[in-house]
C-alpha cells in the first residue's frame, strides 16, 4: 500500500511540475474544450481497471473554445476524473458546456456526496487531505486549481440533485476572437 501511495505521489509531483513549466513556457492557443475532454477520458480509460471504469461524455454539438494549453487542461481533467473514480460514486459524467455569459466549463459529476465542506474550502492547497494514502497523494485538486488560475479561470464545487459536480470554469472564446 505504501508503494502505491509513493507511486501516486511521484505521478502527481511530475504532473504538477509539467503544469508549472507549461504555464511559464507555452503560449496559449484557442482550443476546443470538447477535444480536451475526449483526450482526457481516453487516457484515463486506457489506464483504468476495465471492470470499474465507467464515464459518460456529455458534449455539446457546438464549439466550446477557450484560450489555453491543451496539455495542462487535460492533466487537470484527468485529476478530476481520478478523484471521481477513487472517492465518488457512479455514474460519472464528464461534461463540457457553455454557462452564463462568456464562461466555458469542463465538469465532472459523480453520484456521491462530494468533498466535506472543510475540504471544499481548501481546494487548491497542496496536501490538503489528511496525508498520503494509497488512494490520494493530496495534490490532485492543487494541480486542478493551478491550471485554472493559469488560464484565468476558477474551480467550482457543489452538491446538486444529481450528485457532486466539480468543474474548471474558463473564459469562453467566441468564434472569430
Amino acid at each position: 500500500a505504501r508503494a502505491i501511495g509513493v507511486s501516486r505521489l511521484t505521478d502527481q509531483l511530475l504532473s504538477q511540475a509539467l503544469v508549472s513549466h507549461r504555464a511559464d513556457a507555452e503560449p496559449f492557443e484557442t482550443i476546443d474544450l470538447r477535444r480536451v475532454a475526449v483526450d482526457a477520458e481516453r487516457e484515463i480509460r486506457t489506464l483504468a481497471d476495465r471492470h470499474t471504469f465507467g464515464c459518460t461524455l456529455v458534449l455539446p454539438d457546438e464549439l466550446v473554445s477557450a484560450k489555453g494549453d491543451a496539455v495542462s487542461l487535460r492533466e487537470a481533467v484527468k485529476n478530476l476524473l481520478n478523484n471521481a473514480f477513487r472517492h465518488g460514486l457512479p455514474p460519472v459524467e464528464l461534461i463540457v458546456e457553455r454557462v452564463g455569459a462568456g464562461v466555458a466549463r469542463i465538469a465532472v459529476r459523480d453520484g456521491g456526496q462530494g468533498l466535506p465542506k472543510a475540504m471544499t474550502e481548501r481546494i487548491g492547497e497542496r496536501f490538503a487531505t489528511s496525508g498520503i494514502t494509497p488512494d490520494s497523494a493530496g495534490l490532485g485538486l492543487a494541480i486542478v486549481a493551478q491550471v485554472a488560475r493559469s488560464h484565468h479561470g476558477s474551480v467550482t464545487a457543489r452538491i446538486g440533485d444529481q450528485g457532486f459536480v466539480i468543474a474548471v470554469e474558463l473564459p469562453l472564446v467566441e468564434e472569430g476572437q
